[in-house]
């Protein structure tokens, strides 16, 4: 009976979890891959300044630039990839917000069900009810007269 209560709340926490997990890998992965098309772009730039003039001496430095901007275009598709992904995830609100959505058969009301006993059973008053004499009390309040 308790797992049957506690079920509703393991769901949405297992939903928030999952959901940021995968929002958080997505988004990571588009920042790696901007931050690699920047550097290569970057890197790209400083190749294609370094190029002499007289270009039949260059081809080697001409290969590197191809590779470089092949890198650069697939860093900057998967980029655009992962963003596009992270907008595609569907949102899953906090746990207490789609706690708040469920309807009142699932959700526990402590204290619903009546009690086992009767309220004068519950709570008893003493048979009799012998009041101490005051001298043997710890403490007797001297000068007090009634």
């Amino acid at each position: 009976m308790n797992q049957m209560h506690k079920g509703p709340i393991q769901d949405a926490a297992k939903k928030r979890r999952g959901y940021l997990r995968r929002k958080t890998r997505l988004s990571f992965e588009a920042i790696i891959s901007g931050g690699l098309a920047a550097f290569c772009a970057l890197l790209g730039l400083i190749f294609w300044l370094m190029i002499p003039p007289n270009l039949e001496s260059s081809t080697g430095i001409l290969c590197v630039e191809a590779v470089i901007v092949a890198l650069t275009v697939v860093c900057v598709r998967q980029c655009y990839s992962a963003w596009k992904d992270v907008s595609a995830v569907l949102y899953v609100p906090p746990v207490a917000e789609q706690l708040a959505a469920l309807p009142a058969e699932e959700i526990l009301v402590r204290g619903s069900d009546p009690p086992a006993a009767s309220p004068d059973e519950l709570v008893r008053a003493s048979a009799s009810i012998e009041e101490t004499p005051a001298s043997e009390l710890l403490r007797a309040e001297q000068g007090i007269q009634d």
